[in-house]
């Protein structure tokens, strides 16, 4: 994602936005409200939430570094239909919707990125509708842990989550909860699928955890 910060459709996005800083908590967008502005992630992480009327509140993505903050209501011109929050002490680079409408007339590459950025967050959507209908709840937190993992040096049969999931961070993007979290990962240690070490959770044995999708 960093090469994007090379190319000259940031650089043009980059003169005309202001950089804006936020601590950890801290409101990015208020559900409900009008957000007259363009973010692009420069540091940090930020989430976005939906709450319902009684207070409910369900998990709707990330934006991490390199991404879009606010395309919808650019696009569809509407009121924001969740909070996006700051996960990590965040930088965005804001740009007003008149003046990024301008720049996608004169820029066809940002145009394409916008729309990439789009496409994947759709797809993931998309695969998590997809998850909730077809799979158990520890159904979904096997998935979740296969996708972050990744492999240790060339072995094949063991890769390595680093950093370890804080659980109830995993809990809120599955709409879970921690205590649902903790004993499926207690379940796949008893059975040698996953182990620990410090700071990371190490997947002995992926086929098992792919399996555990179907089947815990």
């Amino acid at each position: 994602m960093n090469n994007i910060f090379q190319t000259p459709w940031f650089r043009l996005f980059k003169s005309h936005a202001t950089k804006k800083s936020y601590k950890r908590g801290a409101i990015v967008c208020v559900q409900g409200e009008p957000f007259d502005k363009v973010g692009l992630v420069l540091s940090g992480k930020a989430v976005a939430y939906s709450y319902s009327i009684n207070g409910r509140e369900t998990w709707i993505g990330e934006y991490n570094q390199g991404r879009f903050i606010g395309l919808r209501a650019l696009l569809a011109n509407r009121a924001t239909s969740f909070e996006i929050r700051s996960a990590q002490n965040l930088d965005v680079l804001m740009i007003s919707h008149l003046k990024m409408m301008e720049l996608m007339q004169e820029h066809q590459d940002l145009c394409k990125a916008m729309a990439i950025d789009l496409s994947e967050r759709l797809n993931k959507s998309i695969n998590d509708i997809v998850e909730v209908h077809s799979l158990s709840v520890k159904g979904r937190i096997c998935a979740e842990l296969l996708r972050r993992a990744l492999p240790i040096g060339i072995d094949p049969d063991r890769q390595i989550i680093r950093p370890s999931p804080v659980f109830i961070e995993l809990a809120r993007r599955l709409n879970s909860s921690r205590e649902t979290v903790s004993r499926t990962v207690s379940e796949l240690q008893n059975k040698g699928i996953l182990s620990r070490e410090p700071g990371a959770l190490i997947v002995e044995d992926p086929e098992r955890l792919q399996d555990a999708i179907e089947f815990i």
